[in-house]
């Protein structure tokens, strides 16, 4: 018994494996990379969110209109599939956008009105955030200003989040008393906490240290050290699990911390690594969480499980000497498991890690979009109990595109005189079944 499928024959134990449930043409542009009407305006996005609604999605994202010079910060509403299901809304105008502006990501309040928050360029220091929160239509509610700090979000990670009652947590570098504005390194790590009240109000801030880097005194001869960095991701029973910088004095060190509702420390774990680059985080209904971080230098990242008490912690489980290892991003099932998504910058094809409860490998597979995957933003969103909704950054041609990646769940049962051919996925493909041999008595 063999299995026909993409071009070749198999046999059963291997169609099992090399099943590809990823439909290649499948992929949706959601941000094109030129205005389609005339004169055709060559636009270029950055600052991309992307979130889940009761009918699709919703993007948000910088624009950059090329032809015109000039910037803006849009939305739009995107359908089960991803594709646009209207005009752009425009949250901040070309008067209220500059070059400048960077790390914009956008999260949802209870209510249905939204929060963005960026980083942006001021002289005589390295920088502010800025807080907006927004109605669905784009319209301003309220808005504040943190002066003399900054943001560390990337492509792929989360610096922003808000949690089940309604709390943005941002991670924030906070250089308010540091001598040198411009170039700081005396600085709080920390998580920058707001209550949003009814209609987008802002309320009163606090804050949680995560790293004072006045603590640590170098010697004559030690380079020095800031840690500045930290990713997060909101919990389903309440609190934050954040990623973030630390350090022993002689070096910066990797931590999971865990915080409960009322930010109190649940837990917290060294893990391996020295500082974050490319990351990202998921967490189950079970506040289960699995945390990738590319490595830099080497063709390589780095995974580990963790839960809020500390006591279910994995790894770190290296994938090194991959090829497939930029910009890695993760989903979490119900069921327990997870998918890591990661590309490269100079191959077509991409590839997707099954991560068990155990936190080891499942199954690995490589499958190619249409529009192969560059740098740039990235987003995985789990809509269903074997599907991802996949956004990337196209290489060729910079234009944003999603596209749906299942779990293989597809299983061969080989007995005597029969098989079974069981596939769980929301996603099918066509395949010949060749038998051969001959019938007893006939």
């Amino acid at each position: 018994m063999t299995f026909y499928y993409g071009g070749r024959t198999f046999e059963a134990d291997e169609f099992s494996s090399v099943y590809q449930a990823v439909d290649p043409a499948s992929s949706v542009v959601v941000l094109p990379a030129f205005d389609p009407v005339s004169p055709y305006d060559d636009w270029d996005w950055s600052g991309v969110t992307l979130l889940e609604t009761d009918s699709g999605f919703t993007v948000f994202a910088k624009l950059f209109n090329d032809t015109d010079d000039v910037y803006s910060f849009v939305m739009a509403s995107l359908d089960e599939d991803g594709a646009r299901s209207g005009d752009f809304d425009v949250v901040q105008d070309s008067t209220e956008v500059t070059s400048t502006d960077e790390d914009h990501e956008v999260v949802a309040l209870s209510d249905g009105n939204y929060v963005l928050v960026y980083a942006s360029s001021r002289e005589g220091t390295a920088g502010d955030i800025n807080i907006v929160a927004f109605d669905d239509s784009g319209a301003t509610l309220a808005t504040r200003t943190l002066t003399d700090h900054w943001l560390n979000s990337r492509d792929s990670d989360t610096a922003n989040v808000v949690t089940q009652n309604d709390v943005l947590v941002s991670c924030v570098y906070n250089f308010e008393d540091d001598p040198d504005l411009q170039s700081p390194s005396q600085g709080f790590l920390q998580l920058h906490i707001i209550p949003i009240g009814d209609g987008g109000a802002l309320g009163t801030s606090s804050t949680v240290d995560l790293y004072d880097n006045t603590t640590p005194t170098q010697t004559a001869t030690q380079n020095e050290i800031t840690n500045d960095k930290c990713i997060l991701r909101a919990l389903t029973g309440g609190g934050v699990v954040v990623l973030h910088e630390t350090s022993d004095g002689t070096r910066t060190n990797q931590h999971v911390t865990f915080f409960d509702e009322d930010f109190a420390v649940t837990s917290t774990t060294q893990v391996a690594g020295s500082y974050i680059s490319e990351s990202n985080i998921a967490c189950n209904a079970n506040d289960d969480c699995v945390f990738v971080i590319e490595v830099g230098g080497p063709d390589a990242y780095v995974y580990f499980k963790s839960n809020p008490d500390g006591s279910d912690t994995f790894g770190p489980h290296p994938l090194t000497d991959q090829e497939y290892d930029e910009d890695p991003v993760v989903a979490a099932f119900d069921d327990g498991t997870f998918m890591i998504i990661a590309g490269e910058d100079d191959s077509i094809m991409s590839s997707t890690w099954l991560i068990g409860e155990t936190g080891a490998v499942e199954s690995n597979q490589l499958f190619m979009p249409l529009r192969s995957p560059g740098y740039g933003p990235r987003a995985a969103i789990t809509t269903g109990p074997h599907t991802v909704k996949w956004l990337y950054r196209a290489y060729d041609v910079d234009e944003l595109a999603v596209i749906d990646v299942h779990k293989n769940q597809l299983e061969i049962t080989e007995a005597a005189g029969s098989f079974t051919v069981t596939n769980e996925s929301a996603y099918a493909v066509e395949t010949a079944v060749v038998l051969t041999g001959a019938l007893a008595d006939s």
